[in-house]
């Protein structure tokens, strides 16, 4: 082989060479770039995600300073009002039977006021925690309803919650009994509470007819509203929520609380 034919060779072998270089650092580059976007894209639906949350919760946060203030008002004004009129009627000459019916419509009208006072802003969980907020709502849904109520726990002392999140755990309940008593059809809720060092799980299970939330749940309507309520609170806290049939029937629901809350 002569001189210019091994140059020829050299050549082809050091382009060859250096082209497979090129190739190599261009797909270097579009690895590394595939990389960067992906982490960039993931690292602005992480920030999409935060600023959500963020509006989520300065949102339910105002939601709750409205029902409080609006609770403070009926509780202070109306209910100051009501127990004036009632005054009012044993200084004043009416027929016995008369003034005993209005004494009655007032008393009536006075419960209401506490009842919708307290729905907006549950003293007994400020007042007693929320475990006997808990017992309260049971009580309560157990009157205005045909569903016997049966509570249970293993605990020694309430929850250590915050008084924020203790008040979004009761709001996540009082939906899901809220939903139990109007499309469950059931007649019996069982609500058990569980804690250890690692969580705490709040099982409610009806023996209704059963059901498990679909996307088809999720549209604009007023049912669903109560639904999305109760899954922005499980983001809010985050916390999990599972829905499954009962056996033999039903629904049971399982709300999962972190140890860190």
């Amino acid at each position: 082989m002569n001189q210019s034919a091994t140059s020829f060779i050299t050549f082809i072998s050091i382009a060859t060479g250096g082209l497979i270089l090129i190739a190599f650092i261009i797909i270097l580059f579009v690895i590394f770039y595939q990389r960067k976007m992906f982490a960039k894209k993931n690292q602005l639906n992480q920030l999409n995600i935060e600023n959500q949350k963020q509006l989520l919760e300065a949102v339910l946060t105002t939601k709750e300073a409205e029902q409080k203030r609006i609770a403070q008002e009926l509780h202070d004004e109306i209910g100051s009002s009501v127990n004036s009129i009632k005054m009012y009627l044993h200084s004043i000459t009416l027929e016995e039977q008369a003034k005993q019916k209005l004494t009655d419509d007032l008393v009536h009208i006075s419960k209401n006021i506490r009842r919708i006072s307290n729905d907006l802003m549950p003293a007994v969980l400020e007042e007693l925690g929320l475990i006997a907020a808990i017992k309260y709502l049971c009580k309560r849904f157990q009157e205005a309803s045909q569903l016997k109520f049966i509570y249970s726990d293993e605990l020694s002392v309430d929850l250590n919650l915050s008084k924020k999140d203790a008040l979004i755990v009761y709001r996540i309940l009082q939906e899901l009994l809220n939903n139990i008593c109007k499309y469950s059809h059931a007649n019996l809720v069982e609500i058990d509470v569980k804690h250890s060092q690692k969580k705490t799980t709040i099982r409610i299970f009806d023996n209704g007819t059963g059901f498990i939330p679909s996307k088809e749940n999720y549209t604009i309507n007023n049912e669903s509203l109560g639904l999305k309520n109760i899954q922005s609170r499980v983001q809010q806290l985050n916390a999990t929520l599972m829905y499954e049939y009962g056996k033999p029937k039903g629904t049971l629901v399982t709300l999962t609380l972190n140890s860190n809350l």
